[in-house]
């Protein structure tokens, strides 16, 4: 009799082990999920459209003091540049006007940064910058052809 009692307690003991198991279980499933339907705030939500712009190609001419930029936009959206551009060489810093233009999401477009005056010898390094509406500063560089 002693021996069917020790059997019935030691069932018992195993069927609430895995009770505490399942519940358990079910408690880390459950805090899981909870976090990440609830907790984060941006599941299922969209990336904000951004241009991601780069200059891809640069060709500059030193007798007009001019460059030309290809521009690529990798972007869900599309960026405008400004007419805010700036060009250095010989040492010098030369207020500029850039041509604006659209760059349209995964697109391209040709602008010109052209100095308000100066020359550039051939050969010579030509630095400058450029904006785009959102405020962007983009830099580039080029020898003076």
């Amino acid at each position: 009799m002693a021996f069917v009692d020790m059997e019935c307690a030691v069932n018992f003991m195993r069927k609430r082990w895995w009770l505490l198991l399942g519940t358990g279980a079910l408690v880390i499933v459950g805090a899981t999920a909870y976090v990440l339907a609830f907790a984060n705030p941006c599941l299922g939500c969209s990336m904000p459209s951004m241009p991601i712009v780069r200059v891809s190609a640069v060709s500059c001419s030193g007798s007009q003091a001019t460059c030309t930029l290809t521009l690529r936009n990798d972007g869900t959206a599309d960026a405008t540049t400004t007419t805010n551009c700036s060009l250095t060489f010989e040492g010098s810093t030369h207020a500029a006007t850039l041509s604006i233009a659209t760059i349209r999401s995964v697109g391209s477009a040709t602008v010109t940064c052209a100095a308000s005056s100066g020359t550039a010898p051939p050969g010579s390094k030509m630095n400058g910058w450029f904006t785009t509406t959102n405020g962007a500063i983009y830099e580039f560089s080029g020898t003076a052809q």
